[in-house]
């Protein structure tokens, strides 16, 4: 019988992830998701589209729905973040979800 695998994922924040952190998630699951560095919604457009009535106005594009803000620097950290855990990235233990 296979053994389930244990996941987390790491939150996002308006800092990047401390490699501590991550490394503290490796330790304790089988694998750690983090959500793509370029997704700065906290609500995806198509979730917060369905919440309308239909005949709500679709040109109504008022840009980014609730945007996430982020520290400056938070790009630079991500990717050493990612270099530092290229093992772990190959391993398939850390996984960068898609947006």
């Amino acid at each position: 019988m296979q053994r389930p695998i244990h996941s987390a994922i790491l939150l996002p924040t308006e800092a990047a992830p401390t490699l501590r952190e991550v490394k503290l998630a490796l330790l304790s699951f089988d694998r750690v998701h983090l959500p793509n560095p370029d997704d700065r919604e906290v609500i995806p457009r198509v979730a917060f589209g369905g919440v309308f009535t239909p005949g709500f106005p679709a040109f109504m594009d008022s840009g980014p729905v609730a945007p996430l803000p982020k520290r400056a620097g938070f790009d630079d950290a991500f990717d050493r973040l990612r270099v530092e855990l290229r093992p772990a990235l190959t391993d398939n233990s850390l996984v960068i979800d898609a947006t």
